[in-house]
């Protein structure tokens, strides 16, 4: 099964754009908070468009907790992968930090839809 190009465009445009500043981020420039938006607006925009979020940021975190439960069934667990969005960073290396957890989220998020979609058996015509 296969997506549609205007259905994948919004997802997986950000999170290749996020691949290429993860890569780009050095010592002597950092991407880190461009990756972050990146990652954390691909997750975003996969969420809705898989239906386990109404698009509401309070929510969010909520819906994230419901997405993961069945590969990850301890919230404390949860809250650890999760941490990076009720914190702010508050160094340039936390910031990494939270970069690489944004893309460690969408990651599972995306991998776990995949998943779910190949289960699924294929509509025959």
């Amino acid at each position: 099964m296969q997506m549609k190009e205007e259905e994948a465009a919004p997802i997986f445009g950000p999170y290749l754009q996020g691949l290429a500043l993860l890569g780009k981020s050095d010592a002597f420039i950092s991407m880190d908070l461009h990756t972050l938006h990146a990652f954390h607006t691909a997750l975003e925009k996969a969420m809705k468009h898989y239906g386990d979020w109404d698009g509401d940021p309070k929510t969010l975190v909520a819906s994230l907790h419901k997405a993961f439960a069945v590969i990850m069934p301890e919230e404390e667990h949860r809250e650890q992968i999760f941490k990076y969005l009720k914190e702010p960073p508050k160094t340039g290396e936390e910031l990494q930090e939270h970069a690489i957890s944004a893309k460690r989220v969408v990651d599972l998020y995306l991998t776990q839809m995949a998943h779910k979609l190949w289960q699924k058996p294929a509509n025959l015509p």
